[in-house]
């Protein structure tokens, strides 16, 4: 996408691929390789400036990434590349074969249809789940399972307890992944926890599109709005299973009925 968006600033016609994605911050970061590199990157291959621009826009969003948890007060001690879980050792092996061959070898692999398949349903999936495809390709679900084996077998500091945080939307996912750690010997983890949508008010009406970008409201714009301080208050009132009516104004008010004021008036009097 960044490729694309590159191209096209420069003057060259190219078309937005369907499969590529739309969001005006992919402009944003090929402005910037242009103001820094210039057109360097013109003359080489589509596939060439593709991967050359992965590796850039990859660095730059995750930094991004550091940077808004940061201001939010969130700082992980331990950041993983997916990636990593595909980079084959001496053997030839990687950490999601590994450990595909780990449950093969506990019995829960087997082949069907031309694909390989985990055998959830042992325990307690709604039925069984593809790790390697008819085509030879790992589905996105052996990724999980060797992250998750990473994540409590890892030679340096280990996991007690794994606390995955979903969206609404994956309710399904709770039984698949927790089949995996039944099969690695944590019965009942990961402990899933799902959260609900923030829904973004000003005065009581929906705020649908950033004056900024036409696009939804980042949580960055947010933060620079409302503060770090009132944003985690209003996070935290209410249960990750309950959807949040966040109102910036009504954050940003300076009396009883913002709730942030209220406790930090209190807590000043105190």
């Amino acid at each position: 996408s960044v490729a694309v968006r590159y191209m096209q600033l420069l003057g060259h016609d190219y078309e937005m691929p369907e499969q590529c994605y739309g969001g005006s911050y992919v402009g944003d970061i090929a402005q910037e390789i242009i103001d820094k590199e210039g057109d360097k990157y013109v003359d080489m291959t589509d596939q060439e400036r593709m991967e050359a621009f992965r590796e850039i826009a990859y660095l730059e969003m995750l930094e991004n990434q550091r940077t808004v948890l940061s201001a939010m007060g969130t700082n992980f001690d331990k950041w993983f590349s997916e990636r990593s879980l595909y980079v084959e050792d001496e053997t030839g092996e990687s950490p999601v074969s590994r450990s595909l061959k780990a449950m093969d070898e506990k019995g829960y692999v087997y082949e069907k249809d031309g694909a390989t398949w985990f055998e959830s349903t042992k325990h307690g999936d709604d039925k069984d789940r593809v790790i390697i495809k008819s085509d030879g390709n790992y589905a996105y679900f052996a990724a999980d399972i060797a992250y998750y084996r990473n994540k409590r077998h890892r030679d340096v500091n280990p996991a007690d307890i794994a606390i995955y945080m979903l969206g609404a939307d994956h309710h399904g996912y709770i039984k698949r992944i927790q089949s995996v750690g039944h099969v690695f010997g944590h019965p009942g983890q990961p402990e899933v926890v799902i959260g609900q949508m923030v829904n973004l008010f000003r005065d009581g009406e929906p705020v649908r599109m950033s004056k900024r970008t036409g696009e939804m409201v980042s949580f960055e714009e947010v933060l620079d709005e409302v503060g770090a301080d009132a944003t985690r208050f209003l996070m935290l009132a209410r249960s990750t299973d309950q959807a949040i009516d966040f109102d910036i104004e009504q954050a940003k008010k300076q009396d009883s009925t913002n709730p942030v004021y209220y406790v930090q008036y209190a807590h000043a009097r105190i």
